[in-house]
């Protein structure tokens, strides 16, 4: 007889695990750095409504000592305008609801980039400046002529 045949054979070494991690990179887009928003009621002619949207990071003073400037995308009426209490972080202005009935849209500007260079971040308000008393007649219909009554 053969005693080899008899004893337990050794356990075999375990097999390492291959771990296989697989990285993949995509092309940079840009982050965009624009927002809309639109008012959530009509303004009505001849008045002004104000806000205040922050930042999440401190913005850059124009050269005019506010921090932020503002144009007109849309519409007749003034830009926003800046309040001169706006902050580095907090950006106070009126919209105005001036100018003919109908839809605006005005353009809030400021430095997002600290430091030297400017680097636009832009807050686009749409609202409609409209009225609730009636401003025009309509439907008008003719109806049969008939003797004035005496």
């Amino acid at each position: 007889m053969n005693n080899l045949s008899n004893k337990p054979k050794p356990p075999k070494p375990p097999k390492p695990k291959v771990h296989l991690w697989i990285f993949t990179e995509g092309l940079d887009e840009r982050i965009p750095a624009d927002m809309d928003i639109t008012l959530t009621k009509p303004i009505k002619p001849g008045w002004r409504r104000k806000c205040t949207v922050a930042t999440d990071e401190p913005v850059d003073q124009q050269p005019n000592g506010l921090y932020a400037r503002s144009e007109n995308v849309e519409g007749d009426s003034t830009p926003a305008v800046i309040l001169p209490e706006s902050t580095s972080q907090l950006i106070q202005l009126w919209v105005y609801g001036d100018g003919a009935l109908g839809t605006k849209k005005t353009r809030v500007i400021v430095d997002a980039h600290v430091g030297e260079g400017d680097v636009a971040l832009n807050l686009d308000i749409s609202y409609e400046v409209a009225s609730p008393d009636a401003t025009a007649f309509e439907n008008f219909t003719e109806g049969e002529d008939e003797v004035i009554p005496v």
